[in-house]
């Protein structure tokens, strides 16, 4: 059930980007692409800390 909510809201955030688009500004765009950027890198340093976690466990 959760997952098809996720992948109804992804559907409806892809479905309109082009008009949620026009109505932004550069700067909020900017914003936008500045925090999914911090987003992915905290995805990516807990992706490697996990694998680290489970490679080396005397560490963890």
């Amino acid at each position: 059930m959760v997952c098809q909510i996720v992948a109804l809201i992804v559907w409806v955030t892809f479905h309109f980007a082009p008009e949620i688009v026009d109505h932004m500004s550069q700067t909020v765009m900017n914003v936008t692409t500045r925090v999914m950027g911090l987003v992915l890198a905290a995805m990516a340093i807990e992706f490697i800390a996990g694998g680290l976690r489970n490679l080396l466990p005397g560490l963890a």
